[in-house]
């Protein structure tokens, strides 16, 4: 009899162990669909190259032959380019400046805004026969930081870097490299030709987007930029070819900011604490 009452309670227990687990698996079943149907993937359009399209192909060759060269296809919302055109009417604005595009666009390619350039428009062409001792290396910065936008192929720059404060030492700004020859400009922003007006007493449009300048550099240069685009803010700066660097130290607060001592003489926040 005891055991059969043993039995008994075995099943009786399995069988509960059975309705938890089903219960569990309910509910986390309908916790995922409830978390799916919270947060849906959302989809944009983006035009894509139905075919390989040869550099130098105008914008509007590709509208006209639309049917042949571009399609339309849905991506995740964070699978979009920086700059991409969503849209036959935005291909069609690329057009209506003029543009051609800067480079060759696989098959399979979201098109961009930096695949297109105005013909001619020397800031948006890589430099041809770059000193193969040369490293080349590319980084994105606002325009403000880039000469107001205007830094072109072929020219050379000063990169300044500033560094927070860290360890005790306040934050510093240093001129990381000089003589740094500008190998190539992209934007993300079409460029118009009021944008690249060659002008010097017209005021011209300041791009609005980001600039990738790709600069070539020896080793050490390359290690030095990169540290400074990692883990500081960066400046360029045009350099000429007279333009000396002689004079650069490294600048915190205490050279910097200037007060005025007790003659009225300028002196830095340092002297006059001395004084």
């Amino acid at each position: 009899m005891k055991s059969g009452n043993t039995r008994v309670l075995g099943i009786a227990a399995a069988a509960i162990l059975a309705l938890v687990g089903g219960a569990l698996l309910w509910q986390n079943s309908g916790s995922s669909e409830s978390e799916a149907t919270e947060a849906p993937v959302e989809l944009v359009d983006v035009l894509v190259a139905s075919k390989d399209i040869t550099r130098d192909t105008s914008a509007a060759s590709l509208v006209e032959n639309a049917y042949v060269f571009v399609g339309t296809r849905q991506v995740r919302a964070d699978q979009l380019q920086p700059g991409a055109v969503t849209s036959i009417d935005a291909l069609q604005a690329v057009a209506d400046a003029g543009n051609v595009t800067v480079r060759s666009v696989p098959a399979g390619t979201q098109l961009t805004a930096s695949d297109f350039v105005v013909p001619g428009a020397q800031s948006m062409s890589a430099l041809p026969n770059v000193d193969p001792g040369l490293f080349e290396f590319t980084f994105a910065l606002d325009p403000q930081r880039v000469v107001g936008g205007t830094v072109r192929v072929g020219q050379y720059v000063a990169v300044v870097g500033s560094f927070d404060p860290a360890d005790g030492e306040p934050g510093q700004t240093v001129t990381v490299a000089e003589h740094v020859l500008v190998t190539n400009v992209q934007t993300e922003q079409v460029l118009s030709e009021a944008q690249l007006s060659n002008d010097a007493l017209a005021p011209s449009l300041a791009p609005t987007s980001r600039l990738f300048v790709t600069v070539g550099v020896q080793v050490d240069d390359l290690e030095r930029l990169a540290y400074a685009v990692e883990f500081g803010r960066v400046w360029l700066a045009r350099q000429g070819e007279q333009a000396a660097t002689d004079g650069s130290e490294i600048r915190q607060r205490d050279n910097v900011v200037v007060t005025l001592d007790g003659t009225g003489a300028a002196a830095s926040t340092a002297i006059a604490s001395e004084g």
